[in-house]
């Protein structure tokens, strides 16, 4: 993103005088485990200006989402629990080679046609009940790793897996791209701020980068929690719940010497996904917290619960605020924000 020619610094600049109305620079860091919405929360601060893809972006992230979705739709297919009949299931080999054969290419660009030219051909795979039931109710399938928004992205299944595919702003916002090392964003003006926001990798082997991360200038601390992850399991450990995996690296966290005195919001997001799963009552709250004793169908009782449950490790009193947002919406994005900036 380039930086925008802002009034106020050039007053500065030219005059030498910092602007009344102008309130400093700020560094923030974005942390937590996987999937917990931190590059979603960059994204919408760095385009909340400009909501346009330039050429070179829309087919980058062409890329990413058309092989997101055909590896999802591998990924389902090879789960035990879809049955496929004769000619199904020689599709879904075809699909599965198709996306290794690009993967093992490295992303070649003849492989990815090969692979796109098919797609419409693997809309009967989408369109297979039992394929629909599991992107329906994930939940179900914990140990089923899905990328992305996955069950917008199979919504439009048409539209992008075709040649002609160009991604709007909402695509955009709701692929996932892993983060690998730590992802220092440029300076930008926020509310007659100078900002800085990081994005840091949330797989175990990333983590091992973020104390060479906050050993830098940092501000405050965004640990961001997906609230869906109540019943998914960890990638790294099909054993491990991620919601009990994200409160233990919170734990390691406020251990860590860089963090001393240095403000920490708790941004819960993804709730919406967790209520449509708790509406269809298949799965109750407390199989993944026995301790809890609230309604296990009341979002708000949950919500209470994890505000109770990450305030109770925070024994230093570094927890300055907590937020439950949707990273999709930008005005939720930019309201945390700006009250973020308010407190440090």
């Amino acid at each position: 993103m380039k930086k925008s020619s802002s009034p106020l610094l050039n007053f500065q600049f030219i005059t030498g005088v910092i602007p009344s109305g102008w309130k400093g620079t700020k560094s923030l860091i974005l942390l937590g485990t996987g999937e917990g919405g931190k590059t979603t929360f960059q994204r919408q601060i760095y385009h909340l200006k400009n909501q346009e893809l330039n050429t070179k972006e829309r087919h980058k992230y062409a890329e990413t989402i058309q092989y997101s979705i055909f590896n999802n739709l591998k990924t389902i297919t090879e789960h035990p629990s879809v049955v496929l009949n004769s000619e199904l299931k020689k599709l879904a080999s075809e699909l599965a080679s198709l996306v290794d054969q690009y993967v093992d290419s490295r992303f070649d660009h003849s492989h990815r046609e090969k692979l796109v030219n098919q797609g419409p051909i693997f809309q009967k795979l989408v369109d297979h009940h039992h394929v629909r039931e599991v992107i329906e109710s994930c939940e179900l399938y914990p140990q089923l790793h899905l990328t992305g928004d996955y069950k917008y992205f199979f919504k439009h299944y048409t539209r992008i897996a075709c040649k002609e595919y160009q991604p709007t702003f909402e695509d955009f916002k709701r692929m996932q791209l892993k983060t690998v090392g730590v992802i220092k964003g440029e300076e930008v003006e926020f509310e007659n701020y100078k900002i800085t926001i990081t994005d840091t990798g949330g797989q175990r082997n990333e983590r091992k980068k973020w104390a060479k991360a906050l050993s830098q200038r940092t501000d405050a601390i965004l640990f961001m929690v997906s609230m869906r992850e109540a019943f998914q399991m960890c990638y790294e450990d099909h054993e491990l719940n991620r919601s009990k995996e994200t409160i233990d690296c919170f734990q390691e966290l406020l251990s860590l010497e860089y963090v001393n005195n240095c403000p920490i919001f708790v941004v819960f997001t993804k709730t919406d996904l967790l209520e449509e799963v708790l509406k269809k009552r298949k799965v109750s709250f407390n199989s993944t917290f026995p301790e809890y004793k609230g309604d296990n169908y009341s979002i708000e009782e949950i919500k209470s619960f994890m505000k109770e449950k990450y305030q109770s490790l925070d024994s230093n009193k570094q927890i300055k605020g907590f937020f439950f947002i949707n990273t999709l919406i930008s005005k939720e994005v930019s309201d945390t924000l700006q009250k973020v900036l308010e407190q440090i």
